[in-house]
């Protein structure tokens, strides 16, 4: 399966949003707060992400890894939030040299921020959905088994 095959539910999201954010044109009056707080969100969960991602690589060498079955999908979806929330971090930060009172700068930086944000929360539930669905077929597994652990 291809890269965007893998990915497509996080890049249809980015789309429907950029498209709803170009026609509705949503737009907030504190515009600073909101950046702050998005700042601080992306970067405690870019550190998440990138303290997993880095558990996940050292375990790479180690039996439990390997009897985890762990597949690479779920460290390409790391990788992908990871991305996705140090671009938010970083238009978050251009926000702040942006001229609020320029209609045309401010509505193409929201569409694109809010188009990466949809996209970085969209990954960082399909990473979700899809560990807990590990999670739960480990669960079935050890409870058929008497003690696998």
């Amino acid at each position: 399966m291809s890269f965007l095959g893998r990915n497509k539910f996080t890049f249809i999201v980015g789309v429907i949003v950029f498209i709803l954010e170009g026609s509705l044109k949503i737009r907030t009056e504190h515009l600073i707060e909101l950046m702050s707080a998005v700042l601080t969100l992306a970067a405690t969960l870019t550190a998440i992400f990138i303290g997993f991602i880095s558990i996940i690589v050292s375990l790479g060498a180690d039996r439990v890894f390997s009897k985890l079955d762990l597949d690479l999908i779920y460290l390409e979806k790391l990788l992908i939030g990871t991305i996705l929330y140090l671009l938010v971090s970083f238009e978050s930060i251009v926000c702040f040299f942006i001229n609020a009172k320029s209609a045309n700068q401010l509505f193409w930086f929201m569409n694109i921020w809010s188009t990466t944000m949809a996209m970085a929360f969209s990954i960082t539930l399909s990473l979700l959905f899809g560990l807990l669905t590990f999670l739960h077929g480990k669960w079935q597994r050890r409870k058929n088994e008497d003690d696998i652990y």
